[in-house]
């Protein structure tokens, strides 16, 4: 009796330390794939715009690790004061001899499930990590 008291114990203590590890490393995945669409758009300025391009390294990068993700790029334009502006124009209104820098940022989510349901924590977790680079 005392054996599968302490079994079940144990295997849901196991169990936990599993899908530990599953979480963390999937937002390992999620990070490597932000960055991996990141750096596809800051190769170039021509790259900086190419959103799905981004998307489709991020989510390609995942693949290989963690299954399907949903992936998010955008590009946004500074001047040196870090106020945003428009980069069709490429004016800075604070500064109009610089001309503003490129970011891109992509964005990578997933839903990550446990394998069991604990009590007390979230079977269902949204995942998501955010990776920032200059373009070139």
């Amino acid at each position: 009796m005392e054996l599968a008291m302490c079994l079940s114990l144990l295997l849901m203590i196991l169990l936990g330390i599993v899908d530990f590890g599953r979480v963390f490393y999937a937002a390992m995945a999620l990070t490597q794939a932000a960055r991996s669409g990141a750096q596809y758009g800051a190769q170039s300025v021509g790259k900086s715009s190419d959103f799905s391009g981004m998307e489709a390294a991020a989510t390609s990068a995942a693949q290989a690790d963690w299954g399907t993700i949903t992936a998010v790029g955008t590009r946004t334009c500074t001047c040196s004061d870090d106020s945003i502006v428009s980069c069709t124009t490429g004016v800075c209104a604070t500064d109009p001899g610089n001309s503003p820098r490129i970011r891109v940022q992509v964005t990578a989510t997933k839903t990550f499930q446990t394998i069991v349901n604990y009590p007390g924590i979230p079977h269902i977790i949204p995942l998501s990590r955010t990776a920032i680079m200059r373009a070139q």
